[in-house]
């Protein structure tokens, strides 16, 4: 029985060899031809902008009659199968006002054969950028009276204009003030826009709507006038002065939201002016003026709990911050052991100066450091015209503008240097604000219009203050853009903490 069945499936075994030599081929094979497809390896454009690239295509055996073109997309994910969409069907790819979401893509060219389907890649990395990581964000009028933001890349000096209205498709009205927040401590970035009433959140990404001032506090007050924004380097204490009043912000806690306005035991107040003192580790000092009362306030930084209170100083020192008693002008601030204010009582204008007296990396403190500086009729003339201020880092001076010239005082020397900063070959340039930006970069930025059409400066210092001689890294130290409408404000913008 065995034999048997060994003999049969021997029989049968050898049927399906048989069958199998015996199949002379019977299929139809046609030679498709080759075609090798090539575009760039990588390429960036900007949101909004004209997507443009022309592929390479070799055709071998066939003809471009053959095919059908296509161009897909597909967002760079974690996922191991990426969702392409069609983005056009042409072999030259053009595709104006591009906006894709800003961010990293897979970008694949596409030959179809059109009698068999096949279809052969090329394959690009593709990066929709908006030119917002590194810049100069202005807050700038329309021809209508409302506004948007136009943007100044660092440090190429790229213009883009209307770059709000670009992403959220309409202008704001009564606009104040840009306020940016970069913070080591929540390893975020945070947009604030002030308006005459109220304010925004706007995406430090891409400039969209984010929502309105009333969620920027946990209960939020009535009226809503935000005249100043202060945080530290690492941004850890946050203060807003909302319509005179101090809001702390501790960026530890989430949600992230201003308190209540702050209180005093003894007496309300009216925050009219702020003082700012970062030193060298970026701890941030602030003397609050009160104008209700004629005084400075200062919060206390103490263990276990931080509190509003009165700026007091010794006995001896060279004034006493709590008998002001004069309208405040201006702060000038931004230096790292050094800030100043302008007061005037009606007849006579004042120079105030507060020092760190502290000196370690750890700590600051707020201590005057001369007595009231009694400045001359011309100087507080001058002073009264002036329309911008700003400190510089590296010396105890700071710029400040009137008409179309800057100008440097020496707080040391208590005069104003002989030789203007710069004049602006147009008369009617008027400037409205004046940002040293980076002590290490050396770079004074500025702002200005004439008429309704806005101006932007960026210029090289040296320590002095002076526009910097020329260098191979650095050919041009002083450079200007045009084209804006009315500047109002302006803020420097980089990337997000990692």
């Amino acid at each position: 029985m065995k034999r048997l069945i060994k003999l049969y499936s021997i029989v049968l075994c050898s049927w399906f060899v048989w069958g199998c030599y015996d199949d002379k081929g019977n299929y139809d094979y046609s030679d498709l031809g080759e075609v090798l497809l090539k575009i760039d390896a990588e390429e960036t454009v900007m949101y909004g902008e004209t997507l443009e690239m022309s592929p390479e295509i070799t055709l071998k055996r066939t003809t471009a009659e053959e095919y059908d073109w296509a161009w897909d997309v597909a967002s760079k994910t974690s996922s191991a199968v990426p969702e392409f969409k069609r983005i056009a069907e042409t072999r030259e790819l053009k595709i104006e006002d591009f906006r894709e979401e800003v961010g990293v893509y897979d970008l694949r060219f596409c030959a179809i054969h059109k009698a068999s389907k096949v279809e052969t890649y090329a394959y690009c990395k593709l990066t929709v950028d908006n030119g917002l990581s590194k810049v100069y964000l202005l807050l700038s009028q329309q021809p209508d009276g409302q506004y948007d933001i136009d943007a100044v890349t660092h440090p190429g000096g790229i213009v883009r204009l209307n770059q709000y209205s670009l992403i959220n498709n309409e202008y704001i009205p009564n606009a104040e003030k840009l306020f940016y927040v970069n913070s080591t401590q929540t390893r975020d970035e945070r947009l604030y826009l002030t308006q005459t009433e109220g304010g925004k959140t706007i995406s430090p990404i891409d400039l969209a709507y984010q929502g309105e001032a009333d969620g920027w506090f946990f209960d939020a007050p009535a009226d809503i006038r935000v005249s100043h924004l202060l945080t530290d380097l690492a941004a850890r204490d946050q203060f807003m002065v909302c319509d005179g009043g101090i809001h702390y912000m501790n960026n530890v806690q989430v949600p992230l939201k201003a308190s209540v306005r702050c209180r005093l035991d003894d007496l309300d107040y009216n925050i009219t002016g702020v003082g700012t003192m970062h030193n060298s580790s970026g701890l941030g000092r602030y003397a609050f003026y009160d104008d209700k009362n004629g005084r400075f306030l200062e919060w206390k930084f103490a263990y276990g709990q931080n509190y509003l209170g009165e700026l007091t100083a010794a006995s001896t020192a060279a004034f006493d911050p709590l008998k002001i008693n004069k309208r405040f002008v201006t702060d000038i601030s931004g230096k790292e052991d050094r800030c100043w204010f302008l007061f005037d009582d009606g007849t006579d204008m004042y120079l105030y100066t507060f020092k760190d007296g502290a000196g370690v990396y750890y700590n600051v403190t707020l201590e005057p450091y001369e007595a009231p500086v009694k400045l001359d009729a011309a100087l507080r003339e001058t002073f009264l015209k002036a329309t911008a201020f700003g400190a510089l880092k590296t010396a105890d001076k700071f710029y400040y503008a009137v008409d179309n010239v800057i100008w440097i005082y020496n707080a040391s020397t208590h005069k104003t240097e002989p030789e203007p900063f710069y004049t602006d070959p147009d008369a009617n340039m008027r400037f409205v604000k004046i940002f040293y930006r980076d002590k290490d970069e050396a770079e004074i930025v500025f702002a200005g219009n004439s008429g309704d059409e806005g101006h932007f400066f960026r210029a090289k210092v040296d320590y002095t203050g002076r526009l910097a001689e020329p260098t191979e890294k650095e050919p041009e130290p002083f450079k200007s853009y045009s084209g804006f409408g009315k500047i109002k404000d302006f803020v420097y913008k980089y990337k997000a903490h990692s």
